[in-house]
């Protein structure tokens, strides 16, 4: 348990915890990192949707390795942008945790203060000064909830976009392989075996010629 304050260094002491408090609400006030990604994180959820419709039409086209390159490059960009996202929130979380504890410290103080001065002989000046550090103290500690509430939910709604674009670079990656195994199969006789089609010779010097072109 934190001791009270002495009642008679109330008057320095409040202005101490005032000088704290102000510091927590200005910070809260002046960081708009959760405000921005909240303002962000619509938009980029409707782009998820769109290039997740748009991979499953592309992906069950058999596509190139070439074409699932360039979907996997958009991925990973979107990948990093939500995981940016996350640890300034995560940032965030940390500070408000931070300001709580502060808080919470100075709330112990300040209500056992108060109990020693309800026993005390002490001017009601006094013990209205304690009284409003407390009230201050409790509003302050409802807005760093509020907005540490607000941090944790577009966090989790980050991980879940986060889990979207994680799905989709996997099936990109189960297309790829898919790919790179039809390059071992044979799809027509061996071009070497010129009795396969009754090829003749001017065919496959043809055929060999054009394949060497593309």
């Amino acid at each position: 348990n934190r001791a009270p304050v002495p009642l008679v260094d109330v008057a320095t002491e409040s202005e101490s915890a005032a000088e704290t408090i102000r510091h927590i609400r200005s910070d809260l006030s002046s960081d708009g990192s959760a405000t921005h990604i909240g303002q962000q994180l619509p938009a980029m959820t409707r782009e998820i949707d769109a290039r997740l419709r748009e991979n499953r039409r592309i992906v069950a086209q058999s596509p190139s390795v070439e074409m699932l390159g360039g979907l996997e490059g958009e991925w990973r960009r979107l990948r990093r942008e939500l995981s940016g996202f996350n640890r300034d929130l995560s940032r965030r979380v940390h500070e408000h945790e931070r300001y709580i504890e502060q808080l919470d410290g100075l709330a112990r103080t300040w209500e056992q203060t108060l109990a020693a001065a309800k026993v005390s002989s002490v001017p009601p000046e006094v013990r209205d000064r304690v009284e409003n550090v407390i009230r201050e103290i409790r509003q302050t500690r409802q807005a760093v909830d509020k907005q540490r509430a607000l941090a944790l939910t577009l966090q989790a709604r980050v991980g879940t976009q986060d889990a979207r674009t994680a799905n989709a670079l996997l099936s990109i990656d189960q297309a790829r392989e898919s790919a790179l195994d039809r390059l071992f199969l044979a799809d027509s006789a061996p071009i070497w075996n010129l009795a396969a089609g009754a090829r003749s010779a001017q065919d496959l010097t043809d055929e060999s010629l054009n394949s060497f072109a593309r």
